[in-house]
């Protein structure tokens, strides 16, 4: 039919409404397939400033697509096609177009990471082809015309992308094939009925397009919660019926904590107010240790009760999450009928795919969406977040983990649920406001001296990698301001603690609640050409904090005995009246005075820390036996250190002294015994959205 010239309003409108509709589709397209895994899953259970964010890339999108659709309605026409006809097909083909051609890029981009994206990349050259034909005015098929639609272009792409990378991840290629051509065949249906329902009925065009982008962006919204988000998990072992009388266990793992940066452990700054009033009817130990130094190996210990030679959840030399064979304290408690529950943080070593969520009935590992958040570098998520980063705060911009203030909302949400059920209540919390990237909110930014307004991520990944390379050392100011920084942020997550405990007293169930705060392992700032963590073993990286409050409290005291990361399981078992078992090494914190023991710490440096400098290639063992450390590496390197006398451990004793021999052979034994019955389970490759999580938390570049 004939397009009436005295319509050209109505088209025009048209035109912008079908554009607009295209650009949120392409919105929607690069934030579910090329955006982190994460995130369109964070952006629907987070805050409002998330939502702004990506309300305005949302606009700036539309407005781009409506201009491309303006653009190519106004190109001339040839004399052989109606004029207003094609004008009005060029409008609704060229932002698909562009979509199209963007995505395709982008998957030439990530190539190397992506590599089973063949059958995308093949739809997309299908798209390209059929909306180049239809721009220089070629009829296509139904089954095909309704592949130059944005909205079912980007639904095509979308769809086969979630099933082959989230569904069907590991399945046999000729079934993901199959999976793939059935939803081609399902999308030609749907072209060809759209097809037929706009016949002679053009004005359909922008209310197919706004509406197919709406079912787009719904869409991937509803995938994403049913693949990504924490969830009750249905196939828990039934608990047994639960003994009211039995304590509530809170455990809260502040990452990155180092004890000497705790007023408890004799800092100068008032980091902690909250956990020193917690220790007034706690229990301090002064010598706490973690079992490793970074976050997977520690936390699978305090999960496991054992060393992480013994469980082999690590990083290196493949990456290898917690073996479900292991029994873990949430299905200890799980069995006791314990309701169970965790809110993390660090959504990088933390999340379910490292195996750290068995015997929780729900567990929320879910990332931030920050305002302008940075996704894969290109095209206009770049243009939009570098147009408005100058209205943004750099918190807005680049903190990637939920913080204090969020961890706590959902962690009382937690214990609101599991105290409608009247069982007892296991919570572990973690918080990452001591972790790097350092940005704590106003006013705790503020609140220690040192800090620089124009300091970046960028800044701190480059202290980072020049330091570590050995470059140079850190400068003051560099220091100043990181420790400025960190300190903040672990007073803003001490204040939220505080919120924390006082819910559960206004809930009654402070009193019969058994508490424990420590860390996974700590921080350095430049001490020996070091900075961060994961790298060495010295008491800056796993000299921790740990408080533990009895349920009903006990006179403040402070125990010298030394404690492990290994000894918080059996403290639990025994807090709820388990026996002792004799298969783990750790010991209840809790009961009798200990005897002099030996402890140990392990350090498996990760690729990116051993591609920078020789000196981080080598595995690292350390044995504790107060106040003697000797720190063993894979290479033959031995060190030893009086930690009573040289706490900075900066002067070197002799590791083969008679006074170390008793601490050399203890060492040399354990690593003999978990040398030969350490776990064997088959290493598993994070998928490439895990491998984004330990990116964006700078874990691997």
């Amino acid at each position: 039919m004939q397009y009436s010239t005295s319509a050209s309003r109505t088209n025009a409108l048209s035109a912008a409404l079908t554009g607009a509709s295209a650009g949120l589709s392409y919105g929607a397209s690069v934030l579910v397939l090329i955006g982190p895994v994460w995130h369109w899953l964070a952006l629907v259970r987070t805050g409002h400033m998330a939502w702004q964010g990506h309300a305005l890339a949302a606009f700036g999108y539309a407005i781009g697509g409506a201009g491309i659709s303006l653009a190519a309605a106004s190109w001339p026409a040839s004399a052989a096609v109606d004029p207003a006809r094609l004008r009005m097909i060029r409008a609704r083909v060229a932002p698909t177009l562009g979509l199209a051609i963007a995505l395709g890029a982008q998957l030439l981009a990530q190539w190397s990471v992506r590599r089973s994206r063949v059958i995308t990349a093949v739809i997309l050259l299908t798209i390209i082809t059929a909306s180049l034909l239809r721009l220089w005015g070629r009829v296509l098929p139904s089954v095909l015309a309704g592949f130059t639609r944005c909205w079912l272009a980007g639904s095509v792409t979308l769809t086969s992308q979630l099933i082959l990378d989230r569904l069907m991840p590991d399945t046999e290629p000729v079934y993901r094939l199959g999976a793939a051509l059935a939803v081609l065949l399902c999308a030609a249906a749907v072209s060809w009925l759209s097809e037929r329902a706009r016949r002679g009925r053009p004005e359909l065009d922008a209310r197919l397009a706004v509406l197919g982008s709406l079912a787009l962006l719904a869409g991937g919204v509803v995938a994403y919660v049913f693949t990504e988000t924490g969830v009750l998990r249905a196939q828990l072992p039934a608990a047994s019926v639960a003994d009211k009388r039995q304590p509530n266990v809170v455990l809260i793992s502040l990452d990155t904590v180092r004890a000497d940066h705790l007023p408890l452990y004799g800092y100068s700054r008032a980091t902690t107010p909250v956990l020193n009033e917690l220790a007034r009817t706690s229990i301090t130990f002064e010598r706490a240790f973690s079992a490793s130094n970074m976050t997977l190996s520690t936390h699978a210990s305090i999960w496991t009760g054992l060393w992480v030679r013994d469980h082999g959840a690590r990083y290196v030399p493949e990456p290898q999450p917690l073996p479900e064979r292991f029994p873990t304290l949430a299905q200890t408690l799980h069995g006791r009928g314990y309701r169970c529950a965790a809110v993390v943080s660090n959504f990088g070593f933390l999340r379910r795919d490292w195996g750290m969520s068995g015997g929780f009935d729900y567990y929320d590992d879910r990332a931030a969406a920050p305002l302008l958040g940075e996704t894969e570098p290109f095209l206009l998520s770049s243009m939009v977040r570098s147009l408005l980063a100058p209205f943004t705060t750099r918190r807005q911009r680049e903190l990637v983990y939920r913080d204090a203030a969020q961890i706590t909302d959902d962690a009382i949400d937690a214990v609101d649920a599991v105290r409608e059920s009247g069982r007892p209540l296991y919570l572990f919390l973690n918080y990452m406001d001591a972790h790097s990237p350092y940005l704590p909110p106003a006013p705790f930014d503020t609140r220690f001296p040192g800090k620089q307004a124009d300091f970046t991520n960028e800044h701190e990944e480059r202290i980072e990698r020049e330091v570590m390379q050995g470059k140079r050392s850190i400068s003051a100011e560099e220091r100043s301001h990181i420790i400025s920084q960190y300190d903040a942020g672990l007073t803003f997550a001490d204040s939220q603690l505080g919120r924390l405990f006082a819910t559960l007293r206004a809930r009654g169930l402070w009193d019969n609640t058994l508490v424990i705060v420590t860390s996974d392992h700590g921080e350095a700032f430049g001490e020996r050409d070091i900075v961060g963590h994961g790298s060495a073993l010295y008491d800056d990286q796993i000299r921790v904090p740990l408080v533990i409050r009895p349920p009903r409290g006990t006179t403040a005291s402070r125990s010298t005995a030394l404690a492990s990361s290994v000894d918080l399981l059996p403290t639990v078992r025994a807090a709820i009246g388990l026996p002792p078992d004799p298969k783990l090494p750790g010991l209840d914190l809790l009961g009798a005075t200990q005897a002099p023991r030996v402890i140990f710490s392990e350090s498996y440096p990760n690729p990116y820390l051993r591609e920078r400098n020789a000196r981080f290639r080598a595995n690292l063992f350390a044995a504790i036996a107060w106040p003697y450390k000797i720190t063993a590496s894979d290479e033959r390197r031995i060190e030893a250190a009086d930690l009573e006398q040289d706490p900075s451990e900066l002067k070197a004793l002799d590791p083969g002294s008679a006074q170390l021999q008793a601490v050399r052979e203890a060492l040399e034994a354990w690593r003999a015994h978990t040398a030969s019955s350490q776990a064997r389970a088959v290493p598993k490759a994070p998928a490439a959205d895990v491998r984004a999580r330990l990116r964006a938390l700078g874990y691997v570049k």
